[in-house]
């Protein structure tokens, strides 16, 4: 059973990837990485999902992972 800071971090961990493959113009993969960037939630959004649903989400691991990530 995936603990909510658990899925909280692995959302978060998984923008920075997509990040990171869309900044890389070479990269096979940067162009549907920049798509799905689009759509996909940043920290605040998850910081907010932390409030609302805080059994499927955490407020304060939003804001954690996104400080190991930087």
């Amino acid at each position: 059973m995936t603990l909510p800071r658990e899925r909280t971090r692995a959302v978060i961990q998984t923008r920075n990837l997509l990040v990171r493959m869309a900044s890389d113009p070479r990269g096979p993969w940067a162009q549907e990485a920049g798509a799905l960037l689009r759509h996909y939630p940043n920290v605040s959004d998850m910081s907010q999902a932390g409030e609302d649903c805080p059994e499927l989400f955490d407020l304060e691991a939003a804001w954690a992972a996104a400080g190991e990530l930087r």
